[in-house]
């Protein structure tokens, strides 16, 4: 019987230490510590956004594997951006509820938020459009709107000036001719928006930041 206990007791300590390494991730905070230097080695190419990402690992907002990659130029899902953005801002709602009905479990809570807040629309009134690629004009017009739901506003008279203004779509224009006055966003080297490119996540970090910057530069005394 003590053998039998003995073999119990060593079984349930194996158990507890065991990591499931294969497909595993976790949040920086939970994984390394809140405000743990995370290093990874595969942002040499983005330096530009060196800053942005110190702030989200800093504040354990970044979702991470523990092979130290952080994919800097994979394309962000619009749920993977409202995610951050709620985040972020610290304004989401446990009891905000929507009527989208292709939506994860996981990121229902923050997409409902959003989309009570008036932050984001869905593809049409019952679908959100989870999985797809956020494009440009899509991720600036939800950036726009967290500013304007925080009561920060900025004067936006005058027109674009980037060559392919008018492949903005209308409900965007606005938004973008915002950040653009702001100076949270720029053209590329041909002076063009590219509106319906799609965003990566160095680009969204970068972007999330600079707007928290403002909110942060509007609320000192």
């Amino acid at each position: 019987m003590i053998m039998k206990k003995l073999l119990i007791l060593i079984c349930l300590i194996l158990t507890a230490n065991t990591v499931y390494a294969e497909g595993f991730t976790d949040t920086v905070n939970d994984g390394y510590g809140a405000g743990s230097a995370v290093i990874f080695d595969d942002i040499e190419n983005v330096p530009w956004a060196h800053e942005a990402i110190e702030f989200f690992v800093t504040n354990g907002l970044i979702k991470q594997n523990f092979e130290n990659k952080l994919y800097p130029n994979k394309h962000i899902t619009r749920e993977e951006f409202v995610d951050l953005l709620i985040s972020s801002f610290g304004i989401y709602e446990i009891t905000a509820t929507c009527d989208f009905t292709d939506i994860s479990e996981q990121y229902y809570g923050v997409i409902a938020t959003a989309n009570k807040n008036g932050i984001v629309n869905g593809i049409s009134e019952t679908e959100f459009g989870f999985g797809q690629k956020i494009t440009r004009q899509d991720l600036v017009t939800m950036s726009s709107r967290i500013l304007s739901h925080l009561d920060i506003e900025t004067v936006t008279d005058g027109d674009l000036k980037f060559d392919d203004k008018d492949d903005i779509s209308s409900y965007a224009y606005q938004s973008v001719l915002k950040l653009t006055t702001m100076g949270i966003i720029n053209g590329d080297n041909l002076n063009c928006f590219n509106p319906k490119n799609f965003t990566t996540r160095a680009e969204a970090y970068k972007i999330i930041y600079l707007l928290r910057m403002t909110e942060t530069i509007r609320a000192t005394p």
